[in-house]
C-alpha cells in the first residue's frame, strides 16, 4: 500500500519537511508528495498545518534571499485553492504545547505542532523526524519509510 492510499479521505497535519522537500523538489521525497499534494488541491485529502511550520518553511528562503522559493511557499500556504488550512497557535495549543514539551522533551516547534496535530483531530502526522515517532507509532508518518 502506497502513501497516498493510507493518507486518502483523511486529515493529515503537514510537518515542515515535506513542504520544505515538495517546494524544493528534493528527490526522492517530490516524486512521493507531487500525488498528496494532488490529492489536496482535489481534496482527497485533508491537510493542515501549524503557523510555526510556516514560519519554519520561510527561514532558509529568507537567508539566502531566494525570492522564487518564497514565492512558491506563499503560493502554496496562502491560497486558498491549495486546500491546506493553517490552524493558528491560540492559549489550548500554547498550553498543550507546553504540557507535550515538559514531558517528551521537544523542542517547541515540534510541541506546537503535535499540540496543533492532536487538537484539529487529525489522522496522521506527516514528517521525516524519527523523534516525533515515538509519540504515536501508528499516527506519524514517515516519509523515508515509503521513499
Amino acid at each position: 500500500m502506497g502513501l497516498i492510499d493510507v493518507l486518502f479521505n483523511k486529515k493529515v497535519l503537514l510537518d515542515s519537511a515535506p513542504l520544505i522537500y515538495y517546494v524544493a523538489e528534493v528527490a526522492p521525497y517530490v516524486d512521493l508528495l507531487e500525488p498528496i499534494f494532488v490529492g489536496i488541491d482535489t481534496s482527497k485529502i485533508q491537510a493542515t498545518i501549524a503557523t510555526i511550520t510556516f514560519a519554519e518553511v520561510l527561514v532558509t528562503p529568507l537567508q539566502k534571499r531566494d525570492q522564487e522559493t518564497l514565492d512558491r511557499f506563499e503560493l502554496l500556504l496562502e491560497s486558498e485553492l491549495t486546500g491546506i488550512q493553517v490552524h493558528n497557535l491560540d492559549t489550548e495549543i500554547a498550553k498543550l504545547a507546553a504540557r507535550i514539551r515538559a514531558k517528551y522533551k521537544l523542542k517547541t516547534p515540534d510541541a506546537v505542532q503535535w499540540a496543533t496535530f492532536d487538537i484539529c483531530n487529525a489522522d496522521y502526522f506527516l514528517t521525516n523526524d524519527k523523534q516525533l515517532k515515538k509519540l504515536d507509532e501508528k499516527r506519524v508518518i514517515l516519509l523515508e519509510e515509503y521513499a
